[in-house]
């Protein structure tokens, strides 16, 4: 059945529709508005076409190359780049943890609670607690950090665990009978 075939017997099923497929009907070229065909009549058909098969020309490479292409030429920055300002920030963080806990132990101390006081008081210390848990989180997670950077940097072929390693209380860091 063909589609003039089709669009008058919808329109003498349904009446209420007559109206608005009758413009259809009367239409030279009704068949390519409706299938989009391109014909030599239509020049806006041909013009859409054009358009779509040019985009398509182009847009299909580059999202194949984008979502297909895990080789290391298509990344941003050179591996050993990249490597380096992950050993730069570990340097800076494994230098700024040493000085932290040279402050935490000449400042603080934790007291019977396993809380964090400053030693000249013995008066629970925001800056004690809040250096130790510093340390603690750098210290802990640069590792995993380091891992998912390098894996999402595709320089590293086994991807580290989902979650981070857990960060343990602040008094993980308390000086022992001796500190």
């Amino acid at each position: 059945m063909k589609l003039r075939d089709k669009i008058e017997k919808l329109a003498a099923e349904k009446p209420e529709l007559r109206g608005a497929l009758e413009p259809l009907l009367k239409s030279s070229s009704y068949e390519s508005k409706l299938t989009k065909e391109v014909t030599p009549e239509d020049p806006e058909a041909q013009e859409d076409a054009f358009t779509m098969r040019t985009l398509l020309a182009f847009l299909l490479p580059a999202l194949l190359c984008l979502t297909a292409c895990k080789h290391p030429l298509a990344s941003i920055r050179s591996p050993e780049v990249y490597e380096n300002e992950l050993d730069y920030n570990r340097m800076v963080q494994e230098q700024g943890t040493t000085h932290l806990r040279y402050w935490l132990s000449e400042h603080c101390t934790c007291d019977d609670d396993q809380d964090w006081v400053l030693k000249a008081d013995q008066k629970w210390s925001e800056e004690c607690e809040a250096t130790a848990d510093w340390i603690l989180v750098v210290e802990i997670r640069e590792p995993w950090h380091r891992a998912m950077a390098l894996y999402n940097g595709s320089l590293l072929e086994e991807k580290p665990p989902e979650s981070p390693p857990e960060i343990p209380s602040v008094s993980a860091l308390c000086p022992g009978e001796d500190g």
